[in-house]
């Protein structure tokens, strides 16, 4: 009757242990994902302008859990305030990207995304080069237009 029973609680262990790794792989694995609607942003641009507009369109989605956007905390491009702190103006900052951090890290800009979604957002981290990094990157940058490049500080 123990075998019985110690059998039914491994057989019952190992069901909730495939539970949780495919909860987490469709939670994490998967991530967020963002709506397009129909018509309102192209998918695929073929000019700058469109590009900008579909760095723009990530630029204010939420991409994370707490359902925040870039814009939240940098409204317009500009300073903000995030659980009571202010937060720096994105407009001008891509001027200062890439920049090398004292532990001997070089940060681009799409690692600042990645840190800002990740903490700020409770989002999940995208890989350097994707799409929406690239798209929220150029929009990010055409933001800096005119500012003087200041890389490394």
């Amino acid at each position: 009757m123990l075998k019985k029973i110690s059998l039914n609680k491994k057989i019952f262990f190992m069901f909730l242990f495939v539970l949780f790794t495919l909860m987490i792989y469709f939670v994490y694995v998967s991530g967020p994902k963002i709506s397009m609607a129909k018509g309102s942003v192209v998918t695929h641009p073929k000019t700058l302008k469109q590009a900008l507009a579909l760095g723009k369109h990530y630029y204010d989605t939420p991409l994370g859990a707490s359902h925040f956007s870039c814009d939240t905390c940098h409204p317009g491009g500009g300073a903000g305030i995030l659980g009571g702190k202010p937060t720096k103006p994105v407009i001008g900052a891509a001027a200062h990207y890439p920049t090398y951090k004292k532990w001997g890290k070089i940060i681009t800009m799409q690692d600042q995304f990645n840190h800002c979604i990740y903490v700020g957002e409770e989002g999940f981290k995208k890989k350097i080069g994707s799409k929406v990094w690239k798209y929220l990157d150029l929009y990010v940058y055409s933001l800096s237009k005119g500012y003087k490049i200041n890389v490394g500080k």
